[in-house]
């Protein structure tokens, strides 16, 4: 049990495929990714399963996804469609797929079914955005500092903004970079 990085880029923009965890001991030398990859979102499933999804390797932007368990990366069902600069969140035994390099589609993976389904689209692309789930909502914030928020009531998903971060200082044609808290109270987020 440790932090797990996976794939990146080298110094010289080489597609990574190691897998460095972090323990107790300090890091060690995890089980490589089938293929080298970048731009890919990683989520953690219980306290034993880390789920990688899409990415670009070295043949373009991808729907493949992976699960570690133990020391071993298993293929799982493949998404429906090629991305790369998603988030990915898990929530109510969901894997929830974001958004993307020119996407605003959402992909449901059901963990016990082992199935894809289409979601809500976003109300517009998010590229490199971020998602992380408080309680059973998921919450992704675009780049350019708008915050939604994806619920599930009575089995249908749906979107709702919250807010935009303020004085984002965005550029239209620029993103920013930032990862986001996961220590925050419904009363932060006013929901």
């Amino acid at each position: 049990q440790g932090l797990v990085i996976t794939g990146g880029v080298d110094d010289g923009r080489k597609r990574l495929s190691t897998t460095e965890v972090l323990t107790p001991a300090g890091w060690v030398a995890g089980p490589l990714l089938p293929v080298g990859v970048r731009s890919h979102c990683q989520v953690t499933v219980g306290s034993d399963m880390v789920i990688v999804t899409g990415g670009r390797t070295d043949s373009g932007a991808t729907s493949a996804v992976y699960a570690l368990t133990g020391q071993t990366w298993t293929p799982l069902q493949s998404m429906r469609n090629t991305r790369d600069g998603h988030s990915c969140s898990v929530v109510l035994h969901t894997l929830v797929v974001t958004g993307g390099w020119d996407r605003q589609d959402v992909e449901l993976y059901d963990l016990t079914k082992k199935t894809w389904t289409t979601g809500p689209s976003l109300p517009s692309v998010m590229y490199k955005g971020q998602a992380l789930t408080i309680g059973q909502n998921i919450f992704t914030i675009f780049s350019s500092g708008q915050v939604m928020k994806l619920t599930r009531e009575m089995d249908q998903w749906q979107w709702n903004k919250v807010t935009t971060i303020p004085k984002w200082g965005v550029s239209k044609d620029n993103y920013r970079p930032f990862s986001p808290a996961t220590k925050l109270s419904a009363k932060t987020l006013a929901c």
